[in-house]
């Protein structure tokens, strides 16, 4: 049997990618899917595009419940579409029960696993006090709280990558390994 390779075509339909903000899901996301020769969709843009605002906007305005519903919606739309689809879903989608349960047998899910001193090395070196989840300044120290809470859901995932100090390209040849080795007879 030949192995999973983006050149035979052989990786599952939909690869989800999971995990923290600041874990490079989108980053990771794009460069996986220029190699693999996929699409890449984000989530949180898809729904930003829709909605004509930022996150931060639609948890201020409508609530995070709004916009944890718009986030379940807009997965089961991406996930029917036709064809294979790198998707980078926002850091608190797979902590819903729905968001889990509806990728269950439609995607490859992947937890991009960042400890929590390199996230809060990221995070420092970007946006972190505008996303609405961390509220603005004092974000530090509430980062160990949030991986305690998600972890261990994202653990749930169909595979696990750790992911350290590295570029974008090394994590998408380590994706690309993953699940290349995990997957070997998934068709697209």
């Amino acid at each position: 049997m030949q192995p999973a390779t983006p050149e035979n075509g052989a990786y599952p339909q939909k690869v989800v990618l999971i995990g923290m903000m600041g874990a490079g899901k989108t980053t990771v996301g794009r460069v996986t899917a220029a190699r693999a020769g996929r699409p890449f969709v984000d989530v949180d843009a898809v729904i930003e595009a829709e909605c004509g605002t930022s996150i931060a906007d639609l948890f201020r305005t409508h609530s995070e419940a709004e916009f944890r519903r718009r986030e379940l919606e807009t997965i089961r739309r991406l996930l029917a579409m036709p064809g294979p689809h790198i998707i980078a879903a926002g850091g608190g989608a797979f902590c819903q029960e729905g968001v889990r349960q509806c990728l269950v047998g439609q995607a490859v899910t992947v937890f991009l696993r960042v400890e929590k001193d390199e996230l809060l090395r990221r995070l420092r070196k970007s946006d972190a006090g505008l996303r609405p989840i961390l509220g603005g300044t004092g974000w530090e120290g509430r980062i160990a709280g949030i991986v305690t809470e998600r972890y261990p859901l994202y653990e749930l995932a169909d595979l696990i990558l750790p992911v350290g100090d590295e570029s974008p390209e090394t994590t998408c040849d380590r994706l690309l390994d993953l699940l290349a080795a995990r997957l070997p007879e998934t068709p697209c």
